[in-house]
């Protein structure tokens, strides 16, 4: 059983070189493929569940930051090896929209009074990668760190 989801058709397209590489890494020819695809599509289905987690496993190592925004909420990771840390910035406010870095920037120049700015950490559970994809399935996207940066200057100022 695949640790993540499998890769669309479209993904699997766009990656055939590698997938190319990956199959005969793996022994299998493009004849063989072939054969396997028709013969026996539980084993061809397991060898494409098999490499879109190879896929997944190099995109969930080499993140280093994440970011979900809502109306009344942003939340911010740094994905370091051992542990996870979020900073959140909450109101309750109608008028705040935390959905875009504009009205981020906004609610940080001119904050609404329930504006609440935090910050914790904790350790991975059940592994790193497992937890980040969890998170990027739940709408969280990947990011440069700006966001998570700038939120933590503006704590450690306080």
């Amino acid at each position: 059983m695949a640790k993540y989801r499998k890769l669309t058709k479209d993904e699997l397209e766009s990656m055939e070189k590698e997938f190319i590489d990956f199959l005969i890494i793996n022994g299998i020819t493009g004849e063989d493929w072939e054969k396997m695809k028709s013969a026996d599509v539980e084993k061809a289905e397991k060898m494409t569940e098999l490499f879109s987690d190879v896929v997944f496993e190099k995109i969930l190592r080499d993140i280093q930051y994440i970011d979900h925004y809502s109306r009344t909420s942003v939340k911010t990771f740094k994905c370091d090896a051992e542990k996870i840390t979020l900073i959140a910035m909450d109101t309750a406010s109608p008028d705040a929209d935390l959905s875009t870095p504009t009205g981020v920037e906004r609610a940080k120049n001119d904050p609404p009074k329930d504006l609440e700015i935090y910050r914790t950490s904790k350790a991975y559970h059940p592994s790193r990668e497992a937890e980040i994809y969890k998170m990027l399935e739940q709408g969280c996207q990947i990011s440069k760190g700006s966001l998570f940066e700038a939120l933590a200057k503006t704590l450690d100022r306080d």
